[in-house]
């Protein structure tokens, strides 16, 4: 019987776009965390998800105050249960005296995962955004209430923007945990320079930067006029328009995948990984994977994410089939 040397490329595309969204202190090197607890513990909230029919919290996430009269900043993904049904849930705060009170959703950017919410009481404490970023090497400190377990603060390293990213996020060494989300990260003048927003644990973690708090201010009054849900899917439109055009107009290099050519990391923000099964005596055929993705994307809900994409080829080649 003649046996033939057969070689098969396979390529899987998927792609998911579109579903539908001071007070400073005295010493500038801010060193003592006892007195950032002091200075800063009245400015820095907790926010809660409250179910009405059960009146217990179903999520909890940070938020801090950046105006006198109670505008407050925090992510898009500690209020999004509440955004998309008020009539089930309800949003609460909880200040450093235990205060507690309700909170208005303003304006939302889910893009960049930021919201802005407000409470109506007599609390005028808060702080100051700074005018410019960090430099690299520069001690930052990230505060929030992490697992419900009071303010903590978080000394850290700034090492400036994320590399290969689409969506512009801050490296922050230090380590953020479930429930800083949406706390702020000030500089050694105690001012704002970003956001929390995610980690990948081993004390590598991701910020907000400064410039889209500033972008979603200068939003507060139009977001007035349209409701969130627009305001939403506006935002889902324009960033899909964005970045396939980003896509269509790279210059897609190729590269060698067995015999074939194929597409490689068509932007910086897309990286590809050989994934292949290690060869083995006597194996029929020969596997060889190659699978290219981001590592962003947007959230809008718990069983909703958008602004993913990936591709991916396979090599299956073999003498014995």
């Amino acid at each position: 019987m003649k046996l033939y040397k057969v070689k098969v490329l396979v390529l899987g595309f998927t792609l998911f776009l579109g579903l539908l969204g001071q007070q400073v202190l005295a010493e500038t090197n801010a060193a003592d965390t006892a007195e950032l607890f002091e200075v800063y513990k009245d400015k820095v909230y907790q926010v809660r998800t409250i179910n009405r029919a059960t009146d217990a919290k179903s999520a909890i996430g940070s938020s801090f105050q950046i105006t006198a009269d109670g505008l407050m900043v925090t992510n898009f993904h500690v209020v999004s249960d509440y955004v998309h049904d008020r009539e089930i849930n309800r949003l609460e705060y909880i200040n450093s005296n235990g205060d507690k009170g309700e909170l208005e959703v303003i304006a939302v950017d889910v893009i960049n995962d930021l919201a802005l919410v407000k409470h109506t009481s007599q609390y005028s404490a808060h702080f100051n955004l700074s005018n410019s970023l960090p430099t690299q090497g520069d001690a930052i400190y990230s505060l929030g209430n992490p697992h419900d377990v009071g303010l903590t603060v978080v000394p850290g390293v700034y090492n400036g923007y994320i590399e290969n990213s689409y969506y512009e996020r801050l490296h922050f060494t230090g380590s953020l945990n479930g429930g800083v989300s949406g706390g702020p990260v000030i500089n050694g003048e105690g001012k704002v320079i970003g956001v929390n927003v995610a980690s990948s644990g081993n004390q590598l973690s991701y910020l907000v930067p400064l410039d889209k708090v500033k972008s979603l201010l200068a939003r507060e009054e139009q977001a007035s006029v349209i409701s969130l849900e627009k305001s939403i899917q506006l935002q889902l439109d324009d960033h899909q328009k964005r970045i396939m055009d980003d896509l269509m107009m790279a210059k897609w290099p190729r590269v060698s995948m067995g015999d074939a050519t194929v597409y490689g990391e068509l932007q910086p923000y897309i990286l590809c990984w050989d994934s292949s099964e290690e060869a083995k005596k006597g194996k029929l055929y020969q596997f060889n994977k190659t699978s290219c993705s981001n590592s962003d994307y947007i959230y809008l809900s718990k069983d909703l994410e958008s602004g993913e994409y990936q591709f991916f080829y396979y090599w299956l080649e073999s003498e014995h089939l």
